[in-house]
């Protein structure tokens, strides 16, 4: 199976109305080849992990696990209320 990975120019447009999109273009590009590349395309489930991921901080991470993963994070839940 092979996947195509957009560039810059073809991502950019289909996010410019979102706050900072220049540098969130560039985050989504690496962390799209980080996780084929590092994590042969399987979303981390350890904080640890998250954060290696271009434009993800640990506040992040506990958001992710929290809702994608089911895992109760009382960072994640404290930031939420």
């Amino acid at each position: 199976m092979s996947f195509i990975r957009p560039g810059f120019d073809e991502l950019f447009p289909l996010i410019k109305s979102i706050s900072y999109p220049n540098n969130k273009t560039k985050h989504l590009i690496g962390m799209a080849n980080m996780l084929m590349d590092k994590f042969h395309g399987e979303v981390p489930m350890t904080v640890e992990e998250l954060v290696q991921l271009p434009g993800v901080g640990r506040k992040t991470a506990n958001v992710i696990l929290n809702t994608a993963f089911c895992h109760e994070s009382r960072t994640a839940l404290a930031k939420l209320r």
